[in-house]
């Protein structure tokens, strides 16, 4: 079940519920993959990861996480919102955070041509 909880929304978890300064402490740091990241973050939490995404796998994340849905949703807790994608949680928002939607674009009308 632990790895239904992708990397980036550990890192987001971290940041945004457990209000970590994620971002300083990325600052200083060459590019690297989320889970180097998620390693350098954890470290200097104090937190190991695996306890971290174990808190987050509350019984409605669970629950959400084990229904078969081919789109995004979004489960709303009471410490945060969820963002599931399939069967896993790609990213975490604070309470009050939206998330974005894709914009959706009208169908351009054809032009008539007006007659002479």
């Amino acid at each position: 079940m632990l790895e239904r909880v992708t990397a980036h929304a550990v890192l987001r978890y971290l940041e945004r519920v457990l209000h970590e300064p994620v971002q300083q402490w990325l600052a200083d740091q060459p590019p690297m993959r989320e889970c180097q990241k998620l390693a350098l973050c954890c470290e200097r939490a104090g937190l190991p990861a695996d306890a971290v995404r174990l808190s987050m796998l509350t019984q409605p994340v669970i629950n959400a996480l084990n229904t078969k849905r081919s789109q995004k949703t979004t489960l709303v807790t009471e410490n945060a919102v969820y963002v599931i994608d399939g069967r896993k949680i790609i990213t975490v928002l604070a309470i009050g955070m939206r998330p974005k939607k894709k914009q959706k674009f009208k169908a351009h009308k054809s032009r008539q041509l007006a007659e002479v």
